[in-house]
């Protein structure tokens, strides 16, 4: 399918289906508004599809991935020399989020957002999902003064 295609498939969303939605979501056993942006998220796929049952085939998991100056501060779990070889576990299925992404039946996407090191997800065996879009490699030490520049 081409994109115009998609695109002129692209229908105003049912505001009725919304409202539908969220006197639905008003029922619910739950105090009000109690899983915060998901009850607006699934009132707008119900007025995306039309319905109050639409279906979800497709899942995944996206892990925006970055080393933080700051963990110089001792403030991470984990030192920044490992974060390369986490995004390689993630993408070789063998972290814990593999683990819900196969109980979910989702897939795993993984984004570079700013590591340090470069990822070669053609090198790792397993069938993840890798994204380059790198804004830096690691961020300033936000405790010494600005994290990122505004660009």
């Amino acid at each position: 399918m081409k994109i115009e295609e998609i695109v002129r498939k692209i229908q105003p969303i049912n505001k009725e289906w919304i409202e539908k939605a969220r006197e639905r979501t008003a029922q619910l056993a739950i105090p009000p508004r109690a899983l915060g942006r998901l009850h607006e998220i699934a009132e707008r796929l119900c007025g995306i599809s039309g319905t109050l049952t639409p279906e979800v085939t497709r899942r995944a998991i996206l892990v925006m991935a970055g080393d933080y100056g700051v963990a110089a501060e001792g403030v991470s779990a984990f030192p920044q020399e490992v974060t390369g070889e986490m995004v390689k576990n993630f993408l070789r299925g063998g972290a814990g989020i593999n683990a819900l992404e196969r109980w979910v039946g989702a897939n795993v996407i993984v984004v570079d957002m700013g590591i340090i090191p470069d990822v070669d997800d053609s090198s790792v065996e397993g069938n993840g999902c890798f994204r380059l879009c790198k804004v830096g490699r690691g961020t300033a030490n936000l405790a010494q003064g600005h994290a990122m520049t505004h660009e």
